[in-house]
């Protein structure tokens, strides 16, 4: 009951609140490496990172940082589904690592291959 009403008092609202507004129910965040640099690192805008990644930077979660996009995915979301199993809908964001970007035929190929009704 307590977390009944916290919910319901609560000041913010979660990009998990968000989405499911947006979307009409829960929507996987799914995080892919695509091997992009780091404006923040790699002196553009800054040098060092910032206070939000590690030392190795924002992708520590990803699941298989070192597989091909499209293998990262459905890694990813196998992954997910452990623990909510209905989850049917999935924003795909690229995280930043301080990587050249390596991947970038990969990422396009992967796009490519999935359907509208996957994106």
């Amino acid at each position: 009951m307590f977390f009944v009403i916290m919910k319901v008092m609560k000041s913010y609202n979660t990009l998990n609140d968000y989405y499911r507004k947006l979307f009409g129910e829960k929507t996987f965040k799914v995080p892919i490496d695509a091997g992009f640099d780091c404006p923040n690192r790699d002196g553009t805008v800054a040098h060092g990172g910032c206070t939000f990644c590690t030392v190795s930077g924002s992708g520590d979660a990803i699941v298989a940082p070192d597989a091909p996009i499209r293998e990262q995915f459905y890694k990813e979301i196998d992954f997910m589904h452990r623990k909510w199993p209905d989850v049917q809908k999935y924003l795909v964001y690229f995280q930043i690592l301080p990587t050249p970007m390596k991947r970038w035929k990969s990422f396009e190929n992967a796009m490519s291959r999935l359907s509208t009704s996957q994106v």
